[in-house]
């Protein structure tokens, strides 16, 4: 159930990156080598998202019909936050800083995979080897991203992102509330 969950909240993520990096591939302020590079990230993100969801398809039928996500569910009030913030990436570059976060995450969950003491499916082994080959290119144009956007806030903006960051990481990583109780509650249910 948690290996569902996870692949439930990076593509949750990866979907509603569509909405940042489209702002940025058209905002004529961003240098034109950074937008160059950002149609293709933003194919491999929606390409992404539909990967892990076949999975979890294929891992639990019964679960997954037509719906992308059975067990992370985010609050109507969190889904129109990330919406707000996504939409002004050169205001938030805090959805990219998630997003960078998620992105290295995969990256070590794949070398887990890798290197798994015990047998995994080989069709995720197979799907995590190839969405780490894309990952690792995009961890670099995030970086690249990311110090262009922050380096142009001012410091109360750079303060506010900052916070938003911590609060991100402490409500998702350090303090699952909602998605560990959801967690939970399907392994109870199985």
């Amino acid at each position: 159930v948690f290996g569902l969950a996870s692949n439930e909240l990076v593509g949750l993520f990866e979907r509603s990156l569509s909405v940042m990096l489209s702002r940025l591939a058209a905002n004529p302020r961003v240098p034109q080598e950074m937008r160059n590079l950002l149609p293709a990230f933003l194919a491999d993100e929606d390409r992404h998202a539909d990967i892990w969801w076949k999975l979890n398809q294929l891992a639990a039928p019964e679960r997954y019909g037509q719906a992308e996500r059975r067990i992370i569910t985010p609050s109507a009030t969190a889904h129109a936050l990330y919406r707000m913030l996504s939409a002004r990436p050169t205001l938030f570059p805090v959805t990219l800083w998630t997003a960078l976060l998620l992105e290295e995450h995969a990256l070590q969950f794949a070398r887990r995979a890798a290197t798994a003491d015990v047998p995994l499916e080989p069709k995720f082994v197979a799907a995590y080897r190839l969405h780490a080959q894309d990952e690792a290119r995009h961890v670099q144009i995030d970086w690249l991203m990311l110090d262009f956007l922050l380096s142009r806030l001012s410091r109360p903006m750079l303060a506010l992102n900052v916070r938003l960051f911590r609060s991100v990481v402490d409500r998702f990583f350090l303090r699952p509330v909602r998605a560990g109780v959801q967690i939970a509650q399907a392994l109870v249910a199985d």
